[in-house]
């Protein structure tokens, strides 16, 4: 059995036009192409801030004194659990699977919490102007990439190479 290479139907073999959506199977058009692209490209952007994470969250691991150790601690194997969950859901959409869509996202939410409860955290632990620019800097590194890709994997463009 095959998919077909627009809609992802199930197609016997030997058609050259998909009964579901009429798509031509021989030549992918180059639209097919692109978005293709797109959901390897995102998968590749995943693996690689992932491994980021996975060494931010090992020195949040190792430097962890005693005064802040719960919360370092917690904040480490959170990144460390969020990146595996996201390296997860990477893979099976590389292996056009939906639910690595939701491992992903799932796991890009708890991310983007932990991010924010970090940012708040500081916020209020500095209490002065530069420090809090900062943090926002640094959050806002981290946050942005991480919501923009969590979009993009969820358009259409991106979703109708997954079953």
């Amino acid at each position: 059995m095959k998919y077909c290479i627009n809609c992802g139907e199930s197609i016997e073999p030997t058609v050259q036009f998909c009964p579901h959506c009429g798509t031509n199977q021989i030549t992918p058009s180059p639209d097919i192409k692109a978005s293709r692209a797109l959901l390897i490209t995102l998968c590749i952007l995943t693996l690689i801030g992932s491994v980021f994470t996975i060494l931010r969250a090992t020195i949040y691991l190792m430097i962890a004194s005693e005064e802040s150790w719960e919360l370092m601690t917690v904040r480490g194997l959170l990144y460390l659990l969020t990146s595996i969950g996201t390296i997860i859901g990477a893979v099976q959409m590389l292996n056009r699977k939906l639910m690595g869509l939701y491992i992903y996202s799932v796991s890009q939410g708890i991310y983007l919490l932990t991010v924010f409860f970090a940012l708040s955290y500081y916020l209020n632990e500095i209490g002065d102007a530069l420090g809090d620019q900062f943090a926002v800097v640094v959050a806002m590194f981290f946050i942005v990439p991480s919501v923009t890709i969590l979009v993009l994997y969820w358009t259409p463009m991106a979703k109708q190479h997954l079953e």
